[in-house]
Formats: structure tokens, C-alpha cells, sequence
């Protein structure tokens, strides 16, 4: 199947740890993910490249740590070819 829409799906761990200093406010609010950061993913999918964020997800656990998922998508020229 064929689409003219190209979707990146980024899903991260974070630990206790992590989680802990950006909710009481010790830390900035950015967390690396790979090449890219949460807060912005600026340096991947910039809005300038046509990227926009369509969905997200924040699942968090018993012993502190959370699933954050993130759904990024934008248009192209080129049929992106989807295994179906």
C-alpha cells in the first residue's frame, strides 16, 4: 500500500529518575531521544521539514518510570511504500 503521508514513530523510556527531576522541576524539561529531544525533537522533525506532532502518549508505571510515544507525520511528493 502506498501513501503520500511518511509517519515516525519514536517511543521512549524514562526512568524514575528522569521522570522525578523534570516533574518536581529540577531539570528542563527536555529529554534526549537518540539524535532528537522531547520538547521540541527540534534537530529531526522540525516543523520546517514539515513534520507535525499527531499523537502522543505518556503511559506511567507503578515504580516510576513512563512510556512516552510520540507520533510524528508529514506530507510528501513521493508514495512512501508501507509493508501492508
Amino acid at each position: 500500500m502506498t501513501h503520500n503521508v511518511e509517519r515516525n514513530l519514536v517511543v521512549v523510556l524514562l526512568e524514575p529518575v528522569q521522570l522525578a527531576s523534570v516533574v518536581s522541576g529540577e531539570s528542563a524539561a527536555v529529554i534526549p531521544i537518540g539524535g532528537a529531544q522531547v520538547g521540541g525533537a527540534q534537530e529531526r522533525f522540525r516543523p520546517e521539514d514539515g513534520w507535525r506532532l499527531i499523537s502522543h502518549t505518556l503511559a506511567l508505571s507503578d515504580d516510576g518510570s513512563a512510556i512516552l510515544s510520540l507520533l510524528f507525520e508529514r506530507h510528501t511528493l513521493n508514495p512512501v511504500n508501507y509493508a501492508s
